[in-house]
């Protein structure tokens, strides 16, 4: 099954300018990679990244094809049942303080030039050049709008 997404959605430098929309045809396996690059950039984030609801609307699309086609529903539900002891909610109680000052992993997709290097202190700042596919370890604040923007893929 193919499945199709706005191409504007995933422009890697952010430019909402475009008024015309130009739907791409995806496969399971595309939109499951755009999906992972997503999860992984919001798992390696210390702070909320911008939602990403055209893959997941996508993907959801996908998955409730698969499920019409296997009938895994009944399966599902009686498997839960056995489950013993599901976890308690008390955890959203806790508010969750991101550390953007923690490193992160990350590769660059583009040459980028003079990114700050931010480590949270008052000292001078440094700036370094990403080449393309480097990869490198570096402050998450240092690249936060990088990572928002696309144009470097936490890993």
């Amino acid at each position: 099954m193919e499945d199709s997404i706005n191409v504007e959605d995933f422009d890697s430098l952010g430019n909402e300018e475009n008024e015309e929309t130009e739907e791409v045809p995806l496969t399971a396996a595309e939109v499951i990679e755009l999906m992972e690059e997503a999860w992984r950039n919001e798992k390696f984030a210390p702070d909320i990244l911008p939602n990403k609801s055209e893959v997941v609307d996508c993907l959801l699309g996908q998955i409730s094809y698969m499920e019409e086609n296997l009938r895994i529903e009944q399966h599902f539900d009686d498997i839960l049942s056995f489950w013993p002891g599901l976890p308690s909610d008390e955890w959203r109680n806790d508010p969750v303080i991101p550390n953007i000052n923690s490193f992160v992993f990350l590769k660059s997709k583009n040459e980028i030039e003079g990114v700050v290097i931010d480590d949270g202190t008052e000292q001078e700042e440094d700036l370094v050049d990403f080449k393309t596919d480097s990869q490198l370890i570096i402050s998450y604040n240092s690249v936060a709008n990088l990572v928002r923007s696309g144009e470097v893929q936490l890993i």
